[in-house]
């Protein structure tokens, strides 16, 4: 995605280069922020309070930085900031994200708030990402100006120019600097296109994130909350593997497991994978299952197991007369760059072994780095 609708009396250049040059991620929250407020029901117009701004910049990047850990760089202010109110606040991983919203406005508008060292971590953000955030429709007005006075001269040029008929700013500031107030023209703009421009946005942000997340698997389904996840596959996989047998051993605690009340597990975490792959899950039970969590399993313990049963399901699954078979194998088919089941039929335990470990280790290790709890193991 190379560009955006343009506009004859709108500098959408000037937008389209204050998204591309970035070296935080501050900007493409700020501006998802913005797009999510115009797009709000309850929007009351052109004037937006930072405020709000700041809770949703802190919305966006919650699921990102907490819950699938992806790294945005040591110097992202912001990512700093989400990360740290994690461990101080009582929010937690499994808040949605409009829980995430009203508790960060709850905490940035209270005039009183056990949080003051966190809100002003969070309002600190407005001392820069408003204002550099416009440094491109003035880039040649304050190239030689001194770092310390760049604020202020944009706020002074962004008030000059907002009456332009050609070329305004996107925004000014209210008086008390805790509103932007937004064009009449790029607010319609902004609206009008609202798909294209959020996901030219997202385009670029998912590019500057795999800069520093180069090994990451499923780098786009990690920037925003969680989705439900539809595991209606898998239970007709495991169900059809074993449908002669009354229960399932569980490769962690080798106990087992009534068919009727076996759960999936993800045995490289959902979190990190962002899928549901049948190769990466096993049956386990509830209690086990909710142990282990998005945690890491310890490979020498367990890998040999889940390849094993991994590989005795593929065999029961082959030689069955189901004709939902075919969907069924196309997993491991892809996985192990088989030509079609047949290959898949041939192959030994060793060899589906070896392949199976040959995808996991790597992606282990991807995971042990990014901060993924390793090495667990069941005690009962």
């Amino acid at each position: 995605m190379n560009a955006l609708p343009q506009d004859k009396n709108l500098s959408v250049g000037n937008l389209v280069s204050t998204l591309r040059n970035v070296t935080n991620s501050y900007k493409y929250y700020w501006f998802l922020s913005i797009l999510n407020i115009i797009g709000e029901p309850e929007n009351e117009g052109t004037s937006i309070e930072i405020n709000k701004i700041l809770a949703r910049m802190v919305a966006y990047t919650w699921f990102p930085v907490n819950y699938f850990k992806i790294s945005f760089g040591k110097l992202d202010q912001l990512a700093n900031v989400v990360s740290e109110l994690l461990q101080k606040t009582e929010l937690n991983e499994a808040n949605t994200f409009k829980e995430v919203i009203n508790y960060i406005e709850g905490i940035v508008f209270s005039e009183k708030t056990v949080f003051n060292e966190e809100k002003a971590k969070i309002q600190k953000l407005a001392n820069y990402v408003p204002y550099r955030f416009l440094s491109s429709w003035f880039s040649n007005e304050i190239r030689n100006v001194d770092e310390k006075e760049k604020h202020s001269c944009i706020i002074k040029y962004a008030e000059e120019n907002f009456h332009k008929q050609i070329y305004p700013p996107i925004y000014k500031f209210s008086q008390d600097r805790k509103r932007i107030i937004l064009h009449d023209e790029w607010f319609a703009y902004l609206f009008i296109n609202m798909e294209i421009i959020r996901g030219f946005t997202l385009w670029n942000l998912l590019k500057y994130l795999q800069k520093n997340n180069p090994e990451v698997p499923n780098l786009s389904e990690k920037l925003f909350e969680p989705q439900k996840r539809d595991l209606r596959m898998a239970m007709n996989f495991w169900s059809l593997a074993f449908e002669h047998e009354e229960s399932i051993r569980c490769i962690y605690s080798d106990q087992l497991i009534p068919i009727r009340e076996i759960t999936i597990d993800h045995f490289l975490p959902w979190s990190f994978t962002c899928h549901d792959l049948l190769w990466n899950l096993v049956p386990t039970s509830r209690s086990v299952n909710s142990s282990k969590s998005d945690k890491l399993p310890e490979l020498d313990l367990y890998l040999t197991k889940m390849t094993r049963l991994q590989f005795n399901a593929v065999q029961i699954v082959l030689k069955s007369s189901n004709t939902a078979k075919e969907k069924l194998m196309l997993d491991y088919v892809n996985l192990f760059k088989f030509s079609d089941r047949n290959q898949l039929a041939s192959c030994t335990y060793e060899n589906f072994h070896a392949r199976l470990e040959s995808s996991i280790r790597p992606q282990y290790a991807v995971a042990q780095s990014m901060g993924f709890s390793e090495n667990w193991r069941w005690q009962d």
